[in-house]
């Protein structure tokens, strides 16, 4: 009993030797301003403060996190969230200092809404410091715009002793720290999320998280800076939607390794969608995000999931550039997938088909590359054209691409070193025929009909037969050689005169070493190939360097005459300057040509002949005589073998009920009545042809009744030409 007196006494003895703080109760609170305020260069005290008395209720009067079953010494502070909504989210920062009367200790807050007056307040947050600490903070999201908040300040003591002493405040914007699966939105305009992990640990197997931003302020832009995305590749997605859930549109999808990739999301929300599988855990990812004032300036990731769609041909775009876009695609079906191991851009363009294009690049920096595939270049089963890449200029241009089928095909560029500015033309161009491969010389394409004109002769690459050659035999000036990648011409003279070329790779930037012989005059065109093995040829010249090369009176190059028939290997004056003389025809014979890529250094297979020294009507076209399958007529269901001849190389339209459509002899099996075309090609010499299979429907009609005597008339269907009916009549009819 002396003791607890003695206690009451020496409380009382405290309080009556502090002065108590102006802003003991409600309504003596100390104003802040608008929020947020921080620092504030004042230091407050809550020593010498009394109990608060703002219920009628007691139970009421207890916050509902403060300990000790009372409040004693507590102070009041007011502040205004701001009326424009600039800032909606706060963070309350405590920190006890050693002033005057000594740091606060176990500090309590309670924050309120309503009036300072009793009964009118309602309890919104609350917060109670740890034993012994002298800091606390507490976070308050999604307050109202010029809403009046009050604060309620103590301490706790587990003795009675007061823990009372000086503190500073600081109400600052808060900075959202999230890890996906604890919550699943905020509406902050600003923040951290992590993956399910959080930033100290890896993600797990088979989580299915989403994440939603709406801030509630007004923004024209959520810029979304991805600091570290570290995934299974191929197998664990971050997905990026421009809306409030995953059924908005798809900005960009991660996988794989990135760093410091920025995304503007056009959206007043942003929706984040983390996947996983069963098996092979990584980093995760950490993300942040803020809202903007102004219209996005950062175009989204223009990815395989939302690609930058080519609406029609011509398409050209100016002012493009691969920085920021990030690390989409990194593989592909090409043999060479160096090129792609840097940011890219993806297009994609939807094709009716049977169509060429080229796409330009202009603009770029060097090792810039672009390629053209039938999808996603991961998932794509064919590199249908690449040009540039590592160690190459800047620009690359695929000339023409063939496009075969209908279907969505995708177009990357991408610079593997570094990002790069361009811009990308792309338009539809008349495909070169590709012709087959003619490294034999029983598979020899003819020059017949290349009209004496320069001519790109597109032909598939091959090797040839490396025993075609024979020392002392048929090796011309070659003598040794035995790696072949030959491709065989020949031609019958149609009048007397020379045969001249100049050949070259298609594309003059391409190295190539090209060699050549030729062989004739030959009697007849079965006969060319065992002439050609056991006869040395006319003219044949192995030299060396990356220049054209053939016959001609005046090197076309240094303007020099030529007269030599057989040039060795090595560079001038060795080896010869790769001119040789032309050769003289005679009516009705045949000449043979060897054309070999030495170190098969042209890629692309394409060369450039040029035949304008060939003498007038040398080279005119034989009696090719292009034929197709006469027009038929077949019963539903059945199917015929279509036929075509006279080509090297055909292709059918439409290819509705065919078996094949790059083959001479498809077989047709139509639903209805059908007209095909085939364009069919030699090396110089194209021609389309037309064959219409009619699908014959006989159908009598539906049995009727009628009167002794009566006519009527009965229809068997559509009325084919060159078809005889048969009707067949019960007796007595």
């Amino acid at each position: 009993m002396k003791g607890l007196l003695f206690n009451l006494l020496f409380l009382f003895s405290l309080a009556s030797v502090f002065a108590q703080p102006s802003n003991d109760d409600c309504n003596g609170i100390i104003n802040l301003g608008i929020a947020p305020i921080c620092p504030h260069p004042d230091t407050f005290t809550n020593v010498g403060a009394t109990q608060s008395m703002v219920f009628t209720n007691p139970a009421d009067n207890l916050p509902s996190c403060y300990t000790g079953g009372v409040v004693n010494r507590d102070v009041w502070f007011q502040f205004l969230v701001p009326p424009d909504g600039s800032v909606l989210d706060y963070t309350i920062e405590l920190n006890g200092v050693n002033g005057a009367n000594g740091s606060i200790v176990q500090p309590q807050i309670a924050v309120y809404r309503g009036e300072c007056l009793t009964d009118e307040l309602a309890e919104l947050y609350c917060a109670t410091a740890s034993l012994g600490e002298t800091s606390l903070s507490l976070d308050l999201t999604n307050t109202t715009p010029g809403l009046p908040l009050f604060l309620r300040i103590s301490d706790w003591s587990a003795s009675g002793s007061p823990n009372w002493g000086d503190f500073v405040l600081c109400i600052k914007p808060l900075e959202p720290v999230f890890n996906m699966g604890e919550a699943s939105s905020t509406a902050s305009c600003f923040g951290t999320l992590y993956d399910a992990g959080g930033p100290g640990a890896d993600y797990s197997a088979n989580e299915d998280y989403t994440f939603t931003v709406c801030p509630q302020q007004f923004t024209a832009c959520i810029a979304v800076n991805l600091v570290l995305v570290s995934t299974e590749e191929g197998y664990d997605f971050l997905k990026i939607y421009a809306g409030d859930d995953i059924n908005a549109p798809l900005i960009a999808n991660f996988d794989g390794f990135s760093t410091q990739v920025q995304v503007q999301v056009p959206s007043q929300c942003v929706t984040f969608q983390f996947k996983s599988d069963d098996s092979v855990f990584d980093e995760g990812f950490e993300l942040t995000w803020q809202c903007l004032p102004t219209s996005c300036v950062i175009a989204p990731p223009s990815t395989c999931a939302n690609p930058t769609q080519v609406p029609a041909l011509p398409f050209l775009a100016n002012g493009l550039t691969t920085c920021n876009a990030q690390n989409a695609v990194n593989v592909g079906p090409c043999d060479d997938d160096d090129w792609m191991q840097g940011e890219d851009v993806i297009f994609t363009y939807t094709s009716t088909g049977d169509e060429c294009v080229s796409v330009g690049i202009s603009g770029s920096n060097g090792s810039t590359a672009v390629g053209i595939f039938d999808g996603c270049p991961s998932v794509a089963n064919t590199c249908i054209a690449v040009a540039g890449g590592q160690d190459e200029g800047p620009d690359p241009i695929i000339e023409a691409a063939f496009l075969p089928g209908a279907g969505t095909y995708y177009i990357v560029v991408e610079n593997p070193f570094f990002c790069t500015p361009f811009n990308i033309e792309i338009k539809e161009v008349t495909c070169p025929v590709i012709m087959p491969s003619a490294a034999f010389c029983d598979v020899a394409q003819s020059l017949n009909g290349c009209d004496n004109l320069p001519s790109i002769v597109n032909i598939a690459p091959g090797q040839g037969d490396p025993d075609f050659l024979v020392d002392n035999i048929n090796e011309g000036c070659w003598g040794g050689f035995n790696t072949p990648n030959f491709t065989f011409f020949y031609f019958q003279a149609q009048v007397a005169g020379e045969f001249a070329f100049v050949v070259e790779a298609a594309n003059p930037e391409e190295a190539s070493d090209i060699d050549f012989q030729v062989w004739g005059p030959i009697d007849n065109y079965e006969n060319i190939c065992e002439f050609a093995r056991t006869t040395q040829p006319t003219r044949s010249s192995f030299a060396q360097g990356f220049q054209p090369t053939g016959l001609a009176h005046v090197n076309p190059i240094s303007g020099l005459a030529v007269t030599d028939t057989c040039e060795q290997a090595g560079f001038p004056p060795l080896g010869g300057d790769g001119f040789l003389r032309p050769i003289p025809v005679e009516v009705g014979e045949f000449y043979l040509v060897m054309i070999n890529d030495y170190g098969n250094d042209i890629e692309s297979g394409a060369i450039s002949i040029d035949l304008s020294g060939t003498s007038n009507g040398a080279l005119d076209p034989t009696s090719i005589n292009f034929s197709v399958t006469k027009d038929t007529v077949i019963c539903p269901g059945d199917s015929i073998q279509l036929l075509a001849t006279g080509g090297e190389v055909f292709q059918w339209f439409p290819v509705d009920g065919l078996s094949c459509q790059y083959c001479p002899n498809p077989i047709s099996t139509p639903t209805q009545s059908t007209n095909y075309s085939v364009a069919m090609s030699t090396l110089c010499l194209t021609d389309t042809l037309d064959v219409k299979i009619d699908v014959l429907n006989v159908n009598a009609g539906p049995d009727i009744t009628i009167c002794l005597n009566e006519d009527i008339k009965i229809t068997a269907g559509s009325d084919f030409s060159n078809i005889i009916y048969q009707w067949v009549a019960p007796p007595g009819s």
